[in-house]
């Protein structure tokens, strides 16, 4: 099952530290404030990737605490090391709120990766040349957390690095996984680049519960109103418009907007179309930013519309701070049925207010 995903497309640069706040708001944990942000223009299909610096002679990282502790949890995202490889962290997973190691990656400095089981003891060390600075390379992880019968397989760009099934230890009399960190890999202050970061674990609808290759994460915004279209728009002529906030960028706060004050009040927008044909989709992420402006209880939801089969988010309390909300969604609500590029052209998204 998809646990969460982020393209690092709509997030505003490194001005005044922006890219680490904007992390800290959606979700991430950015380990300091110096050395982690945001590129505008520097992932791998040329928007947006978050960005890490080894400062101070440290590893820094930005990690994802799971909704819930987890046996199994599947990570792959595109990774572009900085200039100078070195005996680095690049990737671990963590039980009990960083309590317990479950496993670990280093590189090294001539591009070869060492795998690193739960006591922190070297298991094994691939070929050089691996990884290597200044190009991105997809890398794919699987961990089952087990005292001893544990499970670790590494790919990088489709290739089989590290294959450990039912024999290396990766829990510590504690089984699970609840974090899933990433690192900066270099021995020097130049950033490495992380981009389309996608986790899973092993239950649910196949294939989203093992590795599932290269994945391309498309941001699409709305650019057209609907006949439903309750809410009211803080200027201009099109309600789509105070919500369309630019790729590479942010959401622009109080200077556009949509609102209501009206129980059951929905708006819904088109939006833009794929500029890919893929072979397959595996899901649909809704994110929507809102806030209220009383001290009253007020809920809202994220919709998804395909073929007017309108798919409801969850339903979330609102806070007087933006806050972003997020709702995957594995198949085509018209059916259910596997998403095709068709539906997504087609496809509506908007937002209801609850309570």
């Amino acid at each position: 099952m998809l646990l969460t995903m982020d393209g690092f497309d709509l997030y505003p640069g490194n001005t005044s530290y922006a890219g680490y706040y904007e992390l800290l708001a959606r979700g991430w944990n950015p380990s300091y404030l110096f050395a982690i942000g945001i590129t505008l223009t520097g992932g791998k299909y040329g928007q947006g990737a978050a960005t890490i610096v080894r400062a101070d002679n440290n590893d820094h990282s930005i990690y994802r605490a799971l909704s819930s502790t987890k046996t199994t949890v599947i990570a792959q995202t595109f990774v572009r090391p900085g200039t100078t490889l070195g005996s680095c962290i690049f990737f671990e997973m963590w039980y009990g709120a960083h309590s317990a190691l479950v496993m670990r990656l280093k590189t090294t400095a001539a591009g070869a990766l060492e795998l690193y089981n739960c006591n922190g003891i070297l298991i094994a060390t691939s070929a050089a040349n691996v990884i290597r600075s200044g190009t991105y390379h997809h890398l794919q992880v699987k961990c089952t957390s087990a005292d001893s019968t544990g499970t670790v397989v590494v790919r990088v760009d489709n290739a089989n690095i590290f294959v450990y099934s039912g024999n290396i230890d990766t829990a510590v009399g504690n089984v699970g996984i609840d974090r899933v960190y990433f690192f900066s890999c270099v021995d020097r202050a130049t950033e490495t680049r992380y981009d389309d970061i996608i986790i899973m674990d092993n239950t649910g609808l196949a294939p989203r519960n093992d590795f599932i290759g290269e994945c391309r994460i498309c941001t699409l915004l709305p650019n057209a109103d609907t006949a439903m279209s309750d809410f009211t728009r803080s200027s201009g002529s099109n309600d789509y418009e105070m919500v369309d906030d630019a790729i590479p960028g942010n959401h622009d706060v109080d200077a556009t907007y949509i609102w209501t004050n009206s129980l059951g009040a929905k708006s819904m927008f088109d939006v833009g179309n794929l500029s890919i044909t893929p072979s397959a989709i595996y899901a649909v992420q809704h994110s929507v930013v809102l806030d209220k402006t009383t001290s009253d209880t007020r809920q809202a939801r994220g919709l998804v519309s395909s073929n007017s089969v309108v798919q409801n988010g969850a339903t979330r309390s609102l806070n007087t701070a933006y806050l972003y909300y997020q709702d995957l969604i594995e198949q085509d609500p018209d059916g259910p049925k596997e998403w095709t590029k068709a539906a997504i052209d087609a496809l509506q998204i908007g937002v209801e207010v609850v309570l």
